[in-house]
């Protein structure tokens, strides 16, 4: 029997050797594989221990955005223990803001489908206690080869604690250069993550950067996004001594000079200056730095980060121009909150002409209601159609009467309009008021002048027609005289029965009646008032006025043709001005026709309805105008008469504007002029 058949016989000397061999191979294999997982294990640890000893919170999420990794840093921060929160979406455990909620899902949302690699917010958090942390928060997401999010990595730092944010860059630089030299020495795993954080620092907005204190302040590190932001090489501004300092303009060198901090431990210093960068532009940049020891020579050194804030300065500067342009303005301005429900928008700014207009100061202003400028002479009828608006969010403009704190009143002239965030919704609302008492008083005074020119006016019109109306007074005064006079007779005599004495006293009341109102027709057009606006019927002020003038146009051998709707004409207007219009309409019209022929004397007056207006036409078959005539035919002392003053005309014209309406002449196309005044329906909305 051989060995080999033999399972208990002793190996041989060379496979005995052979399987030792084996086995040393495999205790060092065994060694070397403990030895690199010691290796890791270390490499990890003080990973961990430097992202837990930084003042900057290190938060890293998964694709799903649950958090993996809570550094001790965000543990000091929050208060939370990483058992507590691992494995949880940040809207499972109250920690974003109640009312940053939105923002931050926002943010997620972008960040989640790659509509950004990175982005700065700046946001409020609770702590474990649920007291409130303002925080800035730097996140950044990771790519695999295949473009596929990896991890999102979140840096956070407490801005009511800057001073400790500043160390937690340092000294998370010198964590991640430490960090970068134990990776290569690591497995896979810890290489890979290397490369992440190196990607995500690229990605910030953010350029962090160290110097010397001394001398030209040369650049001992400047992070790799310096490309990105400024246009220049990181090695470029490490290798050229002096490299920042000559970028700074001129005329801010000297203050960034002097914004270093005296003592290292001090307050980081935060300085605002223009920094030229590699396309020759200015920009504005934020530069917060702070003074530290160096750990190798013990020569301190400067660390800080850098901010573009060109746009944040164009938005303050065109602020500043706003505001400076509100504060010059003679009109007050007027921003409210978005509030509509009683007791309405309380007022946040008001500009300075409002303070002078009103004689308020802005700590018995801010925070109350406009209803403060209320009094008893304010219209509701206008405030509750500017309540409308507002609930409706829209524009406005309207008329008021406001008082002033000492109770005095003033006329203004509102425009208020909605001021909309990004999402459309109305968060306040702006009024600009115009203080037009003045205006107002003007308008008074010249409306005055108007009616006492008008009264006269019309007084200058009785006496042009007095002949026609004494002839049309004698015609029943003289028939009066007639019945009378026969009555007297007959019951002398004794003829007369008592049935024919009551026929002829009603022949002699009906025309004493006649008289009145002819009278009557005499004083109403002739009597001075104050102008007032009533419900009236345009077609009876047209009956009312041809009746007036029935004896001028019989005197004149005028025929006069109406032509009036049957459908409603009512609009409010003052009667006494609009019969005034007619009448100076009419006499233009009896004078065009004075050179015809008797029997070819025809003026026809003509009403018509519209949707929202009332047309007055008053047409006559005289000679026309000429071109030149019409386009001054309203001009005050314009006359084409050789005795006519060339004043109706133009207080016709001035009456139908001050009703909101319009008066024009056009010839018409065989012969003659037609006058057309249009009276619009909404004036009967307009205050008196």
């Amino acid at each position: 029997m051989n060995q080999r058949d033999n399972p208990t016989a002793e190996p041989s000397g060379d496979r005995l050797a052979a399987l030792q061999a084996r086995v040393e191979q495999l205790e060092k294999e065994l060694a070397a594989n403990l030895s690199a997982q010691q290796e890791l294990r270390e490499a990890g640890d003080l990973l961990s221990r430097h992202l837990d000893n930084m003042p900057l919170g290190v938060l890293e999420w998964d694709s799903e955005f649950r958090l993996v990794r809570w550094s001790g840093t965000a543990e000091q921060i929050f208060g939370w223990k990483a058992e507590e929160v691992c494995g949880k979406k940040y809207g499972e455990w109250r920690f974003v803001h109640d009312d940053d909620l939105d923002d931050v899902n926002e943010i997620a949302r972008r960040l989640l489908t790659g509509v950004e690699q990175s982005n700065i917010s700046n946001n409020r958090n609770y702590r474990r206690d649920n007291s409130v942390v303002f925080c800035q928060w730097c996140n950044s997401v990771l790519l695999d080869e295949e473009g596929r999010l990896v991890s999102i990595l979140s840096h956070v730092q407490d801005m009511s604690r800057l001073r400790h944010v500043q160390n937690s860059l340092h000294e998370l630089n010198r964590a991640l250069q430490r960090e970068a030299a134990e990776r290569r020495r690591a497995e896979a795993a810890l290489a890979s993550a290397n490369e992440r954080m190196h990607f995500l620092l690229a990605a910030t907005p953010v350029v962090i950067y160290s110097c010397s204190v001394e001398g030209e302040r040369n650049a001992t590190f400047v992070s790799n996004n310096i490309e990105q932001v400024f246009g220049y090489r990181a090695e470029q501004v490490i290798s050229t001594p002096g490299f920042w300092m000559q970028h700074i303009h001129p005329e801010d060198r000297q203050r960034a000079a002097d914004s270093i901090p005296p003592e290292a431990g001090d307050e980081p210093r935060v300085n605002e200056y223009r920094f030229r960068c590699h396309s020759d532009e200015y920009r504005w940049v934020r530069d917060v730095v702070r003074r530290v020891h160096a750990s190798e020579d013990g020569a301190d050194e400067l660390v800080g980060y850098c901010l573009d804030i060109q746009e944040q300065k164009q938005v303050e500067q065109q602020l500043r121009l706003v505001q400076s342009a509100i504060d010059q303005v003679d009109e007050s301005v007027v921003i409210t909150d978005a509030v509509v429900d009683r007791p309405g928008p309380h007022i946040i700014y008001a500009n300075p002409a409002f303070y002078r207009v009103t004689g308020y100061t802005p700590q018995e202003v801010i925070g109350r209601s406009p209803r403060i400028l209320q009094g008893p002479a304010t219209s509701r009828a206008i405030l509750r159609r500017v309540r409308a608006s507002l609930m409706a969010g829209h524009s406005l403009r309207e008329e008021a009467i406001n008082y002033r704190k000492d109770g005095s009143i003033y006329h203004v002239e509102w425009q208020i309009a909605p001021v909309r965030n990004e999402a459309g919704e109305i968060v306040n609302w702006v009024s600009i008021q115009r203080d037009i008492t003045h205006a107002k008083r003007q308008e008074e005074e010249a409306n005055r002048r108007d009616a006492e020119m008008a009264h006269a006016a019309r007084l200058s019109t009785m006496g042009e027609m007095a002949s026609g109306i004494a002839h049309e007074l004698n015609q029943p005064l003289a028939a009066i005289a007639n019945y009378v006079h026969g009555c007297q007779q007959r019951l002398r005599s004794g003829r007369i029965s008592p049935e024919e004495l009551s026929t002829v006293l009603e022949r002699v009341v009906g025309q004493a009646e006649r008289s009145g109102e002819i009278i009557r027709r005499m004083r109403n057009f002739v009597r001075k008032r104050e102008p007032q606006r009533e419900a009236a019927d345009v077609n009876d002020l047209v009956h009312n006025v041809v009746g007036l003038l029935q004896p001028e146009a019989r005197r004149r051998g005028v025929q006069i043709d109406l032509e009036l709707t049957d459908d409603p004409a009512v609009l409010r207007l003052d009667t006494i001005q609009i019969e005034q219009v007619i009448v100076n309409l009419l006499q233009n019209s009896f004078d065009a026709i004075a050179s015809n022929e008797p029997g070819d004397r025809r003026v026809r007056i003509r009403t018509v309805t519209e949707p929202d207006a009332v047309r007055i036409e008053v047409s006559d078959n005289g000679p026309g105008l000429k071109p030149q005539e019409l386009d001054r035919i309203f001009d005050p002392f314009y006359t084409t008469k050789s005795e006519g003053m060339g004043v109706g005309l133009n207080i016709s014209e001035s009456i139908i504007h001050s009703h909101n309406g319009k008066l024009h002449a056009t010839n018409n196309p065989d012969r003659g002029t037609t006058f057309v005044a249009i009276l619009f329906r909404q004036m009967a909305s307009n205050p008196v």
